[in-house]
């Protein structure tokens, strides 16, 4: 294993250029998480919004909009993961924030149920069907350039400045979701309110496409581009000689999508939605969750560096089948603290798990065929178990009255998630 121990970003062995790369590398991951934790953090006032007020599934059905979103995801990873592998990776992060940031500007001006009647959720369906598309290659893609731009002894915490930009948008949707709803009425909320936080996301999309056209190519993908390694079919190319590893990046990936989006994204709307807390404290047990995860990831990753990527990741899941069920059910009988205290833990072991997983996704993947691979298995864990948790998580509620059902989710994921890594070989020392 590799040892020697990677500063702190901005630490002053690392050229201005250098840190500027890898940041402006991570921009996109900024954007598509910004987008994505928005809108379910935002489910409650889009369910008055775009849904009829005598429907009493509306957040359902809102949070069904939202899992949506992500079955284009494999589409946009299969799209973007082709042309990053044959035109270059900065190329294709160019494109996907290109196609990103309209549905984000065509969202803040969709007209409401009121206005359109049920026209509304289906226009609002077909953005999330088009931003779900748009993203399927950029949070795979940033991660892929970050890994080609690290040296060998800090991939993983190198790879996890994604995390930190991705925990930056996530951050900020927290934020500004908080900052108005403490602020607004719920009538100004639903109103305006919500559409100005989009309008914020168009903001930082053009912002980090302006810095993206600036940034170089890989050292890796030029290497292969000079000694015509470039795949000619990359999609063929990872069907014939990395499928195990397609269906093992694919099955990690789910898993940690699945205990992310749970943790860090269904749990302030279930504190709201169906436990009945004021939406500020959703609100705040939101932010708490981001800032762990912007902060921790990359000392998740560099941990990952020195001990491999398997153990920490082990011993989360384990944790995960231990503690999920006491902390739902001190989250239903306790107050805010109990709130705070229960999601600290969750995302602290969700944190564990992502900083090891980003560099092992990679490492699956040699350099010709990475960038799809890497796409592909996001898109794809993400669609099928990440995007649904959500909606499972509130479909269990009401399927069962039990109010800390959830935990389940959690629970047995984490089980299959073991009998995975059980089978996952040690990754950190492989060649990139």
């Amino acid at each position: 294993m590799a040892t020697d121990t990677p500063a702190p970003l901005g630490a002053t062995h690392e050229s201005l250029g250098e840190r500027s790369r890898i940041l402006v590398g991570a921009l996109g991951a900024t954007l598509e998480w910004y987008d994505f934790t928005l809108f379910i953090y935002l489910a409650p006032v889009l369910s008055h919004v775009f849904f009829p007020a005598t429907d009493s599934y509306r957040l359902l059905e809102t949070l069904g909009l939202f899992a949506a979103g992500f079955l284009t995801r494999p589409l946009g990873g299969v799209f973007f993961g082709r042309y990053g592998d044959r035109k270059g990776r900065k190329a294709a992060l160019v494109l996907s924030m290109s196609f990103m940031l309209v549905p984000m500007l065509l969202t803040a001006c969709a007209p409401s149920y009121a206005r359109i009647g049920i026209w509304a959720p289906l226009l609002l369906l077909a953005l999330r069907l088009a931003q779900g598309f748009s993203v399927g290659g950029e949070f795979g893609g940033s991660i892929v350039l970050l890994f080609e731009y690290a040296s060998r002894s800090k991939k993983g915490y190198v790879s996890n400045v994604a995390q930190v930009t991705a925990g930056a948008g996530f951050l900020l949707s927290a934020l500004g979701v908080a900052l108005l709803e403490h602020h607004l009425s719920e009538t100004a909320m639903e109103q305006w309110g919500w559409r100005a936080l989009f309008l914020v996301g168009a903001v930082i999309g053009v912002g980090t496409l302006l810095a993206q056209l600036r940034m170089p190519e890989t050292e890796l993908f030029e290497q292969a581009r000079d000694e015509g390694a470039v795949a000619v079919s990359p999609l063929r190319s990872l069907w014939t000689t990395a499928r195990s590893a397609l269906t093992k990046g694919f099955l990690l990936i789910g898993y940690r999508g699945m205990a992310f989006y749970l943790v860090g994204t269904f749990i302030p709307a279930w504190l709201t939605g169906e436990l009945g807390r004021p939406a500020s404290q959703g609100a705040l047990v939101a932010v708490v969750g981001a800032l762990l995860f912007t902060v921790l990831t990359p000392y998740a990753g560099l941990l990952s560096d020195h001990v491999g990527r398997k153990p920490p990741m082990v011993v989360a899941a384990a944790l995960l089948i231990v503690v999920s069920y006491p902390l739902f059910l001190f989250m239903v009988h306790g107050g805010l603290s109990a709130a705070i205290l229960s999601q600290i833990v969750l995302m602290t072991l969700t944190v564990v798990l992502t900083g090891a997983s980003t560099p092992a996704v990679a490492e699956l993947f040699d350099t010709p065929i990475r960038y799809s691979g890497v796409a592909i298995a996001y898109g794809l864990g993400v669609a099928v178990f990440g995007g649904t948790a959500p909606f499972l998580g509130d479909a269990l509620v009401r399927l069962t009255g039990v109010e800390s059902s959830p935990a389940l989710l959690l629970i047995v994921g984490s089980a299959l998630g073991l009998l995975l890594l059980w089978r996952l070989p040690e990754t950190a020392d492989r060649d990139p």
